[in-house]
């Protein structure tokens, strides 16, 4: 939680940083799931041969730099999201 209203009881701020980790918790495994489908996406196009035509392997090419770049994004968001769900972890174990 960012700061605490003081007009909320202890145990209404845990409920609420309860809540806020919950929903952290089902981002996480949307992004996951996410990260998973790019990463089918990848294996897919390197189990192709070659086409043998210059223009579709470059659009393969470029589809492959396009996945990987999504993939690194979602990878830090992950990194980010798992972050701030440790730090309301650990203030809804203090509240």
């Amino acid at each position: 939680m960012t700061e605490t209203d003081p007009t909320l009881s202890l145990a209404e701020q845990a409920q609420i940083a309860n809540l806020m980790t919950a929903q952290i918790d089902v981002l996480l495994m949307d992004l996951h799931r996410r990260r998973a489908e790019l990463a089918a996406q990848i294996a897919s196009l390197h189990g192709q041969d070659s086409s043998g035509l210059t223009r579709i392997d470059k659009l393969r090419t470029d589809l492959n730099a396009e996945i990987n770049s999504s993939l690194a994004a979602i990878d830090a968001l992950i990194e980010e999201t798992e972050t701030a769900a440790q730090g309301l972890r650990r203030e809804a174990a203090s509240a």
